[in-house]
């Protein structure tokens, strides 16, 4: 899981400095599910735009929204993970 603050206006510079520690360490192909966190101080095309070019979803953790949402991508990612094995 990558959570990213939406409302700062360097995420993209964020993203792209964990992008880049991932792929040092050889985890750039690991299955990342981007969480844009603080939804609700982020700019509305801002934030529609972010998940428009790199996916994940949008939460706000001041007003729950998105929680669920994110508890469905979780125990998904962790249930295929455990049919995987």
């Amino acid at each position: 899981m990558h959570v990213l603050d939406a409302a700062d206006p360097e995420v993209d510079a964020h993203k792209i400095s964990v992008d880049g520690v991932l792929a040092d360490l050889g985890l750039a192909d690991r299955p990342t599910l981007l969480v844009w966190n603080k939804a609700d101080l982020a700019e509305p095309e801002a934030l529609e735009a972010l998940v428009h070019e790199h996916g994940g979803l949008a939460v706000s953790a001041e007003e729950g929204t998105g929680l669920h949402g994110l508890l469905e991508a979780v125990d998904h990612a962790l249930f295929r993970a455990q049919m995987a094995t």
